[in-house]
C-alpha cells in the first residue's frame, strides 16, 4: 500500500509539473513578457497544450511587434504633418525663409536623424547662408561665404535630390560638400528649393553617421523642401514688391505734379507732397474727404479727364496761382480714384511772358521799319536844310528858320534812333562823350518820366568823366534804371544819380585803372534778397502783368557789357543802388565835335553816290559837290556797277544806300572789294540789319553833313595807305 501511494505521489508529481510550468509561463506572458517559451517533451494532451501556448505567444509578439511599428510610423506620420503644418503656418504668416523653417527645425531632425540643416538660398549671382542650425556639439559651419562656384558646376546638381550615404567614398563633389567632408560630415542629403522650374536654392541635411537618412527620412525632406520652395518664392516675391514700392514711392514723391489715391469716401490714402502742397493752396484741409475742387465734383472731374481734358482751377487767395485737375478711377474694381494736381502758374507766366515779348518783336519789326522810311524823310530834311545853309546869300531870317528845321530833324533823328535800339537793329555809334554832361541833359528829358512825389536828383562830377561810349544805348540803359526806381518807389521817394572817377585795382572782373562811376539809388523798399540773384535774367520781373516784360535790367546788363564794363547791385531796405564801372577815356580836345560843324572840302574827287530815294540822292548830290566833289549817280548796285565798268579807274569813293531794290548796297561794297578793292566804300542804312558784315565805315540815317564828309576823307585816306593813291 505504501508502495502504491509513493509511485502515485512520484506519478502526480511527473504530472503536475508541465502543468505548473504552463501556468507559470502564463503569469510571465500577463506581465508582458512575450518571449517566454514552455518546454514541451512529453506527448500526447499536455504536449499539445504546450506548443498550443507556445504559438499563442508567438503569435502575440508578432502582433506587439506590428503594433509598435504601426504607431512608429504614426508618430512619424505626425511629426511630418505637424513640420508641414507649422511651415504652412508660417508661410502663410509672410515671414522670410529663416523664420519659415525654423520652428520645424525640431521636427525635421526627429524626421530624418539629421544633425544639421543649413538653407541656401540662390539667387543667380551669389549663393549664401541664410540660416544654419548649428548644434554647439558640431561647432561652428566653417564653410565660409559661399559663391556658384562652391557648388560648381550647378548644371550638374540639376532639379532633383542628391543623397550621399557616405561623402568619405565620393570623389568629384562640389567644393563646398567636400569642405563638409572635411569637418567630419559622412552623410549628406542636399534638395533643390525648385519653384515654377526654378533653381531658388537648396536644403542641406547632414549627419556624421554613415547612411544616416531612411528612405522615409528623405522622402519628408524632399516634402519640407517643396514647402520651402514656395516660402523663398514668395519672399522673393514680397522683396521685388517692395523694391518697386519703394521706386513707386520714390518716383511719386518727387514727381512735380501732385499725385494721391482717394478712397470711395474721398480720404487721402497716398498722396505727395505736391499734393499737399497744392490742397493747401486750394484752401481744402488735408484732412477733410475730397470731394470737390475748384467748385467742381469730382464726378464733373472725372467726366472731363475721360476725354483727356485737364480742367482748369484759378485761385487768388494771397496770390493768383493756376492749377490743373485731371482725374480717373483705379481700373482694378476697388472704388478708388486717382487725382492728379499740376500747378501751371510759372509756365503760365512765362507764356505770357512769351506773348508779350512776341508782340514785343512784332512791334520792334514793324517799328524798324517804319523808322526806315523816316530816316529817309529825315535825312532828306537835314541834308536839304544843312545845303540851304551852305548858301551865302540865303537871308538871316530863312537861315534861322533852316538851322530850326535841321534841328528838329536831327532831334527825330535821335527818336528814331531810340525806336531802333529797342527793336535792337540801331547802329552802334560809339563816340568820346562828356559822361555827366550827357547824364545832366538825359534826366532833363526824362523829369517828365517822373510822378511829383518822387525827386529826381543829378549830383554831377567835379571834373570832367569821359568815356567812348554809344549815346543812344547809355540813354536806354539810363531810362530803364530811371524807370525801375520811379516804378519800385509807389508812395514817392528820391531818385539820385552821381558820376565820380575811380582808381580801381586788378581784380577778376576788370583791369587796373581809370573807371567812371555811374551810381542809380532810390529810397524804395529794395529787392528780396532771394530774387537779386535773377534780376537780370530776361523775362524777370516782380511787376505786375502789365507793367513789366523783364527785359528792362537784362538789356542794361547787356549794354554794360558791350561797352566793357561791369555792374554790381546793393538792395536792403533803406532802397536799392546800381553801380556801373566803364573805362575812362582820356581828355581830349574838342576836335572831333569840332569836325562834326566843319565839313571837310575834297580836292575833285570823283563820287560814285548810290541811292534809290530820289529826295534823298539829289539833295546828296548838290552837298557832295558842295564840299568839292564830282559826283556820278545810280539807284541801285546793279546800275553803279554798270557805271563802274567805265569809270573804274576814276571813281575814288562809293556811297551808298545799304537798302535798295535789285542790288542792295551791302552786295554792291562786297563786289567792289572783290573786283576793284582801290576803291573806298561807305555806306549810308537806316538799321543796323546786316551791317555787321559790311565792307567800309557805316553811317546811320539821318547824319550831319560833316560826319559823311569825314566818313568820305577817312575812306581816301585808308584807300591811299593801303594801296598807295590811284594812278
Amino acid at each position: 500500500m505504501l508502495g502504491f501511494v509513493v509511485a502515485w505521489r512520484v506519478a502526480g508529481r511527473k504530472l503536475l509539473a508541465p502543468i505548473n510550468a504552463l501556468v507559470k509561463a502564463t503569469g510571465r506572458v500577463s506581465e508582458g513578457d512575450l518571449d517566454t517559451r514552455v518546454n514541451v517533451l512529453r506527448k500526447g494532451e499536455l504536449g499539445v497544450l504546450g506548443r498550443a501556448f507556445n504559438d499563442m505567444v508567438a503569435l502575440l509578439r508578432d502582433r506587439r511587434t506590428a503594433l509598435l511599428q504601426h504607431q512608429h510610423a504614426i508618430e512619424a506620420q505626425a511629426r511630418r504633418l505637424g513640420a508641414l503644418h507649422l511651415l504652412d503656418r508660417e508661410i502663410l504668416a509672410g515671414g522670410e525663409p529663416e523664420a519659415v523653417v525654423q520652428p520645424v527645425v525640431q521636427h525635421l531632425k526627429e524626421s530624418t536623424n539629421a544633425e544639421r540643416l543649413s538653407l541656401i538660398v540662390f539667387d543667380g549671382e551669389t549663393a549664401s547662408i541664410r540660416w544654419v542650425d548649428s548644434d554647439p556639439e558640431l561647432g561652428p559651419v566653417g564653410l565660409g561665404p559661399l559663391a556658384p562656384e562652391h557648388f560648381a558646376p550647378i548644371d550638374s546638381l540639376g532639379l532633383e535630390p542628391r543623397y550621399y550615404a557616405n561623402l568619405a567614398n565620393e570623389k568629384e563633389i562640389p567644393p563646398a560638400f567636400a569642405k563638409a567632408r572635411d569637418r567630419g560630415i559622412r552623410t549628406l542629403l542636399f534638395l533643390p528649393l525648385v519653384a515654377d522650374a526654378t533653381l531658388l536654392g537648396w536644403l542641406a541635411l547632414s549627419s556624421r553617421e554613415i547612411d544616416a537618412f531612411s528612405e522615409t527620412g528623405q522622402q519628408v525632406g524632399r516634402e519640407i523642401a517643396a514647402q520651402l520652395a514656395v516660402a523663398v518664392q514668395q519672399a522673393g516675391l514680397r522683396q521685388s514688391l517692395q523694391r518697386e514700392r519703394k521706386w513707386l514711392q520714390t518716383i511719386v514723391r518727387y514727381l512735380p505734379e501732385g499725385v494721391a489715391l482717394l478712397a470711395s469716401d474721398g480720404h487721402v490714402l497716398i498722396g505727395n507732397a505736391a499734393f499737399d502742397n497744392a490742397l493747401s493752396a486750394l484752401g481744402h484741409p488735408a484732412s477733410e474727404p475730397l470731394t470737390q475742387l475748384g467748385g467742381n465734383t469730382l464726378t464733373q472731374l472725372r467726366e472731363a479727364s475721360s476725354s483727356g481734358t485737364w480742367t482748369e482751377i484759378a485761385v487768388s487767395k494771397g496770390r493768383n496761382m493756376e492749377f490743373q485737375v485731371f482725374v480717373f478711377d483705379v481700373s482694378s474694381g476697388l472704388d478708388q480714384t486717382v487725382v492728379v494736381l499740376r500747378e501751371v502758374t510759372a509756365e503760365r507766366d512765362v507764356r505770357r511772358q512769351l506773348d508779350r515779348q512776341e508782340r514785343l518783336a512784332a512791334i520792334g519789326q514793324m517799328s524798324a521799319g517804319i523808322a526806315h522810311d523816316f530816316n529817309n524823310v529825315l535825312f532828306a530834311i537835314m541834308t536839304n536844310t544843312e545845303v540851304l545853309l551852305r548858301d551865302k546869300e540865303l537871308p538871316p531870317r530863312l537861315g534861322d528858320r533852316a538851322r530850326s528845321i535841321a534841328e528838329m530833324a536831327r532831334r527825330g533823328g535821335g527818336i528814331i534812333r531810340q525806336i531802333l535800339d529797342f527793336s535792337r537793329k540801331s547802329v552802334s555809334a560809339r563816340r568820346p562823350l562828356d559822361l555827366g554832361v550827357f547824364v545832366n541833359e538825359t534826366m532833363a528829358l526824362l523829369r517828365s518820366a517822373v510822378p511829383q512825389n518822387i525827386s529826381l536828383r543829378f549830383a554831377p562830377p567835379n571834373a570832367e568823366c569821359r568815356v567812348l561810349a554809344d549815346p543812344a544805348r547809355l540813354e536806354q540803359l539810363l531810362t530803364n534804371l530811371i524807370v525801375n526806381a520811379r516804378d519800385a518807389m509807389t508812395e514817392g521817394g528820391t531818385i539820385t544819380v552821381s558820376i565820380s572817377r575811380e582808381l580801381t585795382p586788378g581784380t577778376q572782373t576788370n583791369q587796373p585803372g581809370q573807371w567812371i562811376s555811374l551810381e542809380v539809388k532810390d529810397s524804395g523798399p529794395g529787392i528780396p534778397h532771394e530774387l537779386q540773384h535773377r534780376i537780370f535774367e530776361p523775362y524777370f520781373t516782380t511787376k505786375g502783368p502789365e507793367q513789366g516784360t523783364g527785359l528792362g535790367l537784362a538789356q542794361v546788363l547787356g549794354i554794360v557789357q558791350d561797352h566793357g564794363g561791369q555792374i554790381a547791385l546793393q538792395s536792403g531796405a533803406g532802397g536799392t543802388k546800381f553801380t556801373i564801372l566803364l573805362p575812362a577815356i582820356e581828355a581830349q580836345p574838342l576836335a572831333a565835335e569840332i569836325q562834326e560843324t566843319v565839313v571837310a572840302r575834297g580836292s575833285a574827287e570823283l563820287i560814285l553816290l548810290v541811292e534809290d530815294e530820289a529826295n534823298v540822292r539829289e539833295p546828296l548830290r548838290d552837298a557832295l559837290e558842295l564840299m568839292g566833289y564830282r559826283v556820278l549817280a545810280a539807284t541801285n548796285g546793279v546800275e553803279a556797277l554798270n557805271l563802274l565798268a567805265d569809270y573804274a579807274q576814276e571813281v575814288r569813293v562809293v556811297v551808298t544806300d545799304a537798302v535798295m531794290p535789285h542790288m542792295g548796297g551791302l552786295e554792291l561794297t562786297r563786289i567792289i572789294r572783290d573786283r576793284n578793292p582801290s576803291i573806298a566804300t561807305v555806306i549810308m542804312s537806316g538799321t543796323a540789319e546786316g551791317t555787321s558784315e559790311a565792307v567800309g565805315s557805316v553811317l546811320q540815317k539821318p547824319f550831319a553833313l560833316p560826319l559823311l564828309a569825314r566818313a568820305i576823307r577817312d575812306a581816301l585816306a585808308s584807300a591811299e595807305h593801303q594801296h598807295g593813291g590811284s594812278e
